[in-house]
């Protein structure tokens, strides 16, 4: 069955098709749920449906309240589209008492007997039954008029042979104390389906369906937290702000959704109610707040609160976000995320972004596992696509294109942040501030400066017009970060000052996710604040041991060196930073890496180690002119400069022995890279120096030049 305009329902219409199956379990199905939570919309989505296929006869009706005292209102609907020959093949009582009731005869000075119409109402779906399936849709029974109800109960309790089937909705009207309409189907011969509010990505489509407007994620949540994911009362606050001519500018925020519908106090009422009600509330304020305030802490409080309340209930969505907050807050294990993920194998996640398999890969991400990350993200993208719900693939993409920067994919990182930019661009509002910061990103690494403030600088406008504030950190990172890249070291410091603090207030102890922290350090040493530098990292490195992730923990090693260093102590810093070069090659992250040999090869230079500072340095030219950054590689020359006197060019320094020494026995360069932590892009820039410096052109050559003993 089609979804037929409704938004979020997929499941839903399933339990609907199954009721209209050849030989259906159940004689019918009751839908329940509050006002405005879409009954009446998947109703007509179903009946839209049957009509379409036009396999059953259909009586329908929609009763209003005002008509519940209209004595057969509800029947004259239900037989509106019957053939009158139906009705001309009754015995004549029943087909005058039925002609009576619908006044389709003149009225008589009694009213038509109850029993005769009940009879003929009943002969009536009798033969339409034998000719095709049956199906009869009331939509809000509870405003049934009692004679119709009474006709339509008698039809129910005498049709359990016949191919009828009952498609009701309506408020209160299941439970433990049915309407009698559904009491007559039998206790075991029908089933309610009890409608939930919607998910945020069913939220997403419904309003840019509506309003032609793709609200930003801060936006979204409190819309969908405020409307309690009621999709009637999500469009009345929609409708509010439509008329003020608001969604979709850049200055439509948070608080014009908030001051249009309840307030805070109504969240204190939903809580203070306990039970499932206060577990949806808990579970709406812990996705606002993480996504409006960045404020873990708090957010995870809450969503402890939902996971507690709502148990076995307790939507998978709800289930990964505690899982991801905890992991933020402190080192974790990935039980309740694997538990998440097995459950999403047999329930639908309504909002793709909030998928336990996309959380899974960012985790995978941040331990710098780029291979397993990059298999789950491609997996959550493939799941996003049909959905059709642009925002959602727009912030994953954002994640997409920071694990390929973190590799060193920049290509591919540019294709993905291009991509967000694209379905941001092409939306009505979208989360402008996330796609800005995923551009900015690549474009600081590529040395394309210039670009990269602009969209950052952007980008940190944007989330603080939207109230985001977790993209409007991110995008301060970015500036400072191109800041550092050109040594403007006073910009980086005033950028990044208070950065640090105010993510420890948030509650972040994650030190990957936010990459500015050896930014925030170094900046603050190299204008005179060590004090500051010394605090902030140590509250990093022993994150970064805490959480054991390897590129944290080497440029945490990185800023204890220059540190030491800062303070004159060059043996220490030495020593130091060397140990940092090596816990690199645990890290996948090959730009920190090259900024570590750079900072290495300057600490040596300062202790007269031309030879080993030369080799560090060529190590990181090698790497950034790999990557494709020309800024950091034009800072390493810069620096190679600086060392006093001549090398010869015959001369190979101690990483070009041990490449040259691997050749020449023979090893082609993927077993050169594996032996020595190396990526074969890196072999290749080596022996390029190797085969120019001691005159070969092929391996042939390099065995028979060099040395055997060195080999």
């Amino acid at each position: 069955m089609g979804t037929t305009g409704v938004v979020g329902r997929v499941d839903e219409l399933a339990r609907i098709t199954s009721l209209l199956q050849p030989q259906p379990v159940e004689r019918g199905l009751v839908i329940t749920g509050d006002h405005g939570i879409g009954k009446t919309a998947l109703c007509g989505a179903a009946t839209d449906q049957i009509r379409a296929t036009g396999t059953h006869e259909l009586l329908q009706c929609a009763p209003a309240e005002a008509e519940r005292h209209l004595a057969y209102s509800g029947l004259s609907d239900l037989l509106a589209a019957v053939d009158p020959a139906v009705l001309d093949g009754l015995p004549p009582p029943q087909r005058h008492a039925m002609a009576v009731a619908t006044l389709t005869a003149d009225p008589t000075p009694t009213a038509p007997d109850e029993r005769a119409v009940a009879y003929g109402f009943l002969g009536v779906v009798r033969a339409l039954a034998a000719v095709r399936p049956v199906v009869i849709a009331v939509d809000d029974l509870q405003w049934l008029d009692a004679p119709t109800a009474l006709a339509l109960s008698y039809v129910a309790r005498r049709c359990a042979a016949e191919a009828v089937v009952f498609l009701l909705s309506g408020v209160g009207i299941g439970g433990v104390q049915p309407h009698p309409v559904v009491a007559a189907l039998g206790r075991r011969a029908w089933s309610e389906l009890v409608l939930g509010p919607l998910g945020l990505g069913s939220l997403h489509r419904l309003t840019r369906s509506c309003f032609g407007v793709d609200l930003a994620r801060p936006q979204l949540l409190h819309l969908h937290a405020t409307s309690g994911g009621n999709p009637q009362r999500a469009l009345e606050i929609m409708g509010c702000t439509a008329a003020a001519g608001r969604p979709g500018t850049p200055e439509y925020g948070p608080a014009d959704v908030d001051a249009r519908s309840r307030d805070s106090a109504a969240f204190d009422a939903d809580i203070a109610a306990g039970g499932e009600r206060a577990g949806f509330a808990h579970a709406q304020l812990a996705l606002l707040l993480l996504s409006t305030r960045a404020d873990v802490t708090v957010a995870r409080e809450h969503a402890r609160n939902a996971v507690d309340l709502l148990g076995d209930a307790c939507p998978i969505e709800v289930l990964t976000g505690l899982a991801v907050l905890e992991n933020f807050a402190g080192p974790t294990t990935t039980a309740r995320l694997d538990q998440a993920v097995a459950l999403s194998r047999t329930s639908r996640v309504d909002s793709i972004y909030e998928h336990p398999v996309f959380w899974a890969g960012h985790r995978l991400m941040l331990e710098d596992r780029f291979d397993e990350a990059r298999t789950e993200f491609l997996t959550a993208l493939a799941m996003a696509a049909p959905g059709g719900d642009e925002w959602a693939q727009a912030a994953m993409l954002v994640h997409v294109a920071e694990l390929e920067c973190r590799a060193g994919n920049w290509n591919a990182a540019a294709a993905h942040a291009r991509r967000c930019s694209l379905l941001t661009r092409d939306a009505a509002h979208g989360q402008p501030g996330l796609a800005r910061y995923a551009e900015a990103m690549v474009a600081v690494r590529q040395g394309d400066l210039v670009r990269a403030r602009s969209l950052a600088a952007e980008g940190r406008q944007l989330a603080e017009a939207g109230g985001d504030e977790l993209y409007r950190i991110q995008n301060t990172g970015v500036l400072a970060h191109a800041a550092v890249a050109l040594g403007e070291w006073a910009e980086a410091a005033r950028l990044l000052r208070e950065m640090p603090d105010h993510l420890i207030a948030l509650g972040w102890r994650e030190p990957t996710v936010f990459p500015l922290w050896p930014d925030a350090i170094e900046s603050l040493m190299a204008v005179g604040e060590p004090d500051l530098a010394t605090r902030y990292h140590g509250i990093y490195a022993a994150n970064a041991d805490a959480y054991a992730r390897p590129t944290a923990q080497a440029t945490a090693a990185r800023c204890a060196g220059l540190l030491q260093a800062s303070r004159g102590d060059l043996p220490g810093a030495l020593d130091t930073m060397s140990a940092a070069a090596r816990l690199h090659q645990r890290s996948p992250d090959r730009y920190e890496s090259g900024r570590t040999l750079l900072a290495l090869g300057a600490i040596r230079r300062r202790a007269r180690m031309k030879r080993a500072a030369r080799e560090a340095l060529d190590d990181a030219l090698a790497i950034f002119e790999e990557l494709g950054s020309p800024v950091w590689a034009e800072r390493v020359r810069a620096e190679i400069a600086r060392i006093g006197g001549r090398v010869a060019t015959t001369e190979l320094t101690d990483a070009e022995e041990r490449v040259a020494a691997l050749a020449a026995r023979g090893a082609r360069n993927r077993a050169i890279a594996a032996e020595l932590f190396l990526t074969e892009n890196t072999v290749e820039v080596h022996l390029s120096r190797i085969y120019r410096k001691l005159a070969v052109r092929s391996r042939a050559e390099l065995a028979h030049r060099f040395p055997a003993g060195k080999r």
